[in-house]
């Protein structure tokens, strides 16, 4: 939809033969090599015509043989397409698709016979083999396709066994590239990526990503695997490295920890919805796991706390809850915390249990505070000469004076300064990194800091507004004066 303004398909009007080139060599997958060759010269006369944005999939489908320039040298990207050239563009696409596809050819993984989604082929003296059929022919490996990578659609692999998929690890070959990626997260904030060579680009057959496996000579290299081409057999022989990382992953739920995502304690206040963070499953290493089949869960309060479970803002109070979920197709429910708003609602930390058959419990605290009705406060300003900097501490506080722990990204405090002139200047946060999760975040444990150099001597009127997230938000203000002295 990026290729029509606003977004307006036009289904009525004739299709050009611009947009024809476009959709043919998207449908081979060449997304890198279109973007690759976007400032290339074009071989026609009115290359000044195409767009910037469709210049490399035209050459490109031009270098195919699929669509052709007129004997007197131009293109005519933007006239409309006869059903004579429609017809001849399809087939022509075709013909590319499908060159070298070899019915005959046999692949095995691991020494196990694998059903192929598509032939295999030969094409530029190597092996093409689908991605998929190779990766999810042994333990139960799970891979999607995915189309959100800008240059083209991509397959994504998160190495699994019978139990357990490694999400905190994946797999990508993007369809019309020569290498591979591998990503990995640990933990919250930490990734890394590495990148491999393939052996030649990759492209799409009937939608299927085919990746170069191995020469004709007789071996390849794919990652995590060795690759060997028997011609007089028939056979393309794939062996699975043993440093798969399917192959370390824990098979038994009792060797896997439930985790809160968010951490804990949760932090509650009466009237004050909480969406309960969803779980995490880490295994001994400490690296994030996902299982393979529907889970049974259980969320439970303790008896006696004043904590309420709600399924959605207007739901009803419960005690606890039970759903199934799968954990490919379905999302989790939005499962809400609420404090019970009788007056005086006692402070301190409750218990949320919850389970699953097969994992041990994971016990969540969550700690009642009535902070409400928030306030803002300014430290004392500290005096000043014009031109000098002044360093503008603002706190969070609760109806006691005690200092909010609070935590928060933007939109944090705003600071609006009216200067001895009449006029008014906006002056936002400084952003302080928040040392657990690595976030940059405008309010830290209750506290902002702003920095201002006031331009000339006077009085200046400072204003804080601050809008909190606490569901729902809360909109706080504070005002204060200073003097600013001759430098």
């Amino acid at each position: 939809m990026n290729d029509y303004p606003q977004d307006f398909l036009r289904p009525d009007e004739p299709i050009t033969r611009l947009e024809m080139a476009v959709m043919a060599e998207r449908l081979l997958g060449r997304g890198y090599q279109a973007a690759a060759e976007v400032g290339a010269p074009l071989p026609f006369l009115d290359a000044a015509g195409i767009p910037e944005r469709a210049r490399g999939w035209v050459g490109l489908a031009v270098r195919d043989g699929i669509i052709t320039c007129y004997p007197d040298g131009t293109f005519r990207g933007h006239e409309g397409s006869s059903r004579a050239e429609a017809v001849a563009a399809v087939l022509r696409t075709l013909d590319v698709m499908t060159a070298g596809i070899q019915p005959g050819l046999r692949l095995e993984v691991s020494g196990k016979p694998v059903t192929l989604p598509v032939p295999l082929a030969i094409q530029d003296g190597l092996v093409y083999v689908p991605v998929r059929a190779v990766y999810e022919a042994f333990g139960s490996s799970w891979g999607v396709y995915v189309g959100n990578d800008p240059q083209g659609a991509q397959y994504v692999l998160y190495p699994g066994n019978d139990a357990f998929r490694a999400s905190s690890l994946r797999l990508e070959f993007p369809a019309g590239a020569p290498f591979w990626r591998l990503r990995e997260w640990w933990k919250p904030g930490e990734s890394t990526s590495s990148q491999g060579s393939l052996l030649g680009p990759s492209y799409l057959l009937y939608g299927e990503l085919m990746v170069p496996a191995a020469r004709i000579g007789g071996e390849g290299m794919l990652p995590y695997a060795q690759v060997h081409f028997d011609a007089q057999a028939a056979i393309v022989r794939v062996d699975i490295s043993p440093d798969w990382p399917g192959y370390h992953l824990r098979a038994s739920p009792a060797e896997v920890r439930l985790l809160l995502r968010a951490g804990g304690p949760l932090k509650l206040e009466p009237g004050m919805f909480l969406s309960i963070p969803g779980i995490a499953m880490v295994d001994a290493k400490g690296r994030e796991v996902d299982p393979v089949r529907p889970l049974s869960w259980r969320y439970e309060v303790e008896p006696g706390s004043p904590l309420r479970l709600r399924l959605g803002t207007d739901g009803q109070p419960m005690k606890s809850f039970t759903f199934t979920r799968d954990p490919f197709t379905q999302p989790f429910w939005d499962l809400y915390l609420r404090a019970a708003e009788e007056d005086p609602v006692p402070e301190g930390t409750y218990n949320l249990t919850i389970t699953s058959p097969g994992y041990a419990p994971l016990v969540v605290q969550v700690a009642v505070a009535d902070h409400r009705p928030y306030r803002l406060a300014f430290d004392p300003l500290p005096e000043v000469a014009a031109g000098q900097e002044q360093v503008i501490t603002l706190r969070v506080l609760d109806r006691r004076g005690r200092l909010v722990d609070w935590c928060e990204y933007l939109p944090g405090p705003m600071l609006l300064i009216g200067q001895p002139d009449g006029s008014t200047v906006s002056v936002p946060p400084q952003t302080v990194t928040e040392p657990v999760s690595q976030w940059p975040r405008t309010v830290l444990h209750g506290v902002a800091t702003f920095r201002f150099i006031p331009p000339v001597p006077g009085t200046y009127v400072y204003t804080a507004v601050a809008r909190l997230w606490s569901n729902p938000d809360v909109e706080l203000r504070a005002t204060a004066a200073g003097t600013v002295r001759e430098p």
